[in-house]
């Protein structure tokens, strides 16, 4: 057992959270629901077992505002990014790491352009069940025109006595039950290969070179 320190502006002395309870970490831009005061700011999702979540914010993510009014649990670094706070720092195992922006031309991210991310830590110590499942079978026609039959995957991680909801990651598909159907809560990557789009309560849907990558972590727990 072992806390972790936060230091935030919001407090005299530092922030202080026990590890093992740290369920997950999730670092968030761009996606509509990140929104704050009507900004896509940078921050991550701190969920712990069974207390409410934490939500970290860089140091000038409000520089410049004329009046903020964070909620409880909001904090604002004390020097530096949310990520190397609240992130980097979370323990856990990273099921993805997508970072988006404007390609420099050969599929390389220029420097400063982000214009989103997403990147998930599931603390393995607190997973009690691993499902990879099997959802539907669709037909679909290839680009001759012949049928193909794709059956979508999904991986499901319960978390231990814990009162915040499990995750399930969708394999992308066509069918409206498991494709992109809302761009304001996609991110996708430079190369435009992996994808990830929220669905709410700790859904997410993965592209499918995404879903291959995360499906590899997910067996190598």
């Amino acid at each position: 057992m072992a806390f972790i320190s936060y230091a935030v502006a919001e407090l005299p002395d530092p922030l202080k959270i026990e590890d093992s309870v740290i369920a997950y970490s999730e670092l968030q831009l761009g996606m509509q629901r990140n929104q704050r005061y009507m900004q896509n700011l940078e921050r991550v999702r701190l969920g712990l077992q069974t207390s409410p979540e934490n939500f970290f914010y860089d140091e000038t993510a409000f520089t410049g505002a004329q009046y903020v009014n964070l909620n409880a649990l909001e904090f604002t670094a004390l020097a530096g990014t949310a990520e190397a706070l609240a992130y980097t720092t979370a323990p856990g195992t990273e099921m993805w790491n997508i970072v988006g922006g404007a390609d420099d031309g050969s599929g390389t991210l220029v420097p400063g352009s982000e214009t989103c991310k997403s990147a998930l830590k599931v603390n393995e110590a607190l997973i009690e069940q691993i499902e990879i499942r099997e959802g539907d079978t669709y037909t679909v026609c290839d680009g001759s025109g012949n049928p193909v039959d794709t059956t979508v995957h999904q991986i499901h991680l319960s978390l231990k006595s814990s009162n915040k909801p499990d995750f399930t990651f969708y394999e992308w598909h066509p069918q409206a039950k498991y494709r992109f159907n809302r761009q304001c809560n996609l991110c996708t990557d430079v190369a435009g290969a992996n994808a990830v789009a929220y669905h709410g309560d700790n859904n997410y849907i993965l592209s499918t070179a995404q879903f291959a990558l995360t499906l590899a972590v997910v067996q190598g727990l």
